[in-house]
């Protein structure tokens, strides 16, 4: 599936939301091949940004391998100023796992 987004764009936004449900997977292994994919198919393909970081938002609290929680959260950081909802999405997911969530961000 990862050479066939590569090679071929258009059905890279199918592909990836069908990866992205295997974030959640028990195997660090393959989670961590579907985070790095994330990661090189938002880096290819700008017109996918809002639907895969809001996806992946949906999965993160779901990723139960160290290693892919901290790539999930290296993309957020790298693709905050993308949008405005990625931004506050970053800033939640932040203060969530630095046990701060009470709303104030002050």
């Amino acid at each position: 599936m990862h050479h066939c987004a590569v090679k071929f764009p258009d059905v890279a936004g199918t592909v990836i939301h069908l990866l992205m449900d295997f974030l959640s997977n028990s195997s660090a292994a393959s989670a961590l091949d579907v985070i790095v994919f994330v990661r090189e198919i938002l880096e290819t393909n700008p017109k996918l940004h809002d639907t895969v970081l809001e996806r992946l938002f949906d999965n993160f609290s779901q990723i139960q391998s160290l290693r892919v929680c901290s790539c999930a959260l290296w993309i957020f950081g790298e693709y905050v100023c993308v949008c405005v909802c990625v931004c506050v999405v970053y800033m939640c997911l932040v203060y969530v796992c630095f046990g701060r969530d009470d709303g104030v961000w002050v």
